[in-house]
């Protein structure tokens, strides 16, 4: 999953760092680099959304950018 991320990511320009597990089930972090242009790293993040949606989606799940998606389980901050 994470591999398909950022190969993606490569093929769009969107300037990735890293990809790692998160404290709650099911939760990563890929970091963002920054770019000079605010443009370009407002485009940047919005295509990372769609991008990981949409893998996602090939694999029959859900990716959500939700705080905290699920009442009684670890959030994201």
């Amino acid at each position: 999953f994470l591999d398909e991320i950022l190969a993606q990511c490569k093929n769009l320009d969107i300037p990735v760092d890293a990809a790692l597990a998160e404290n709650g089930c099911g939760q990563f972090e890929i970091k963002l680099l920054p770019v000079e242009d605010p443009l370009k790293a407002a485009d940047d993040g919005m295509l990372f959304t769609q991008v990981v949606k949409a893998v996602a989606a090939r694999r029959k799940v859900t990716a959500t950018f939700m705080a905290k998606a699920f009442g009684l389980q670890s959030r994201n901050g």
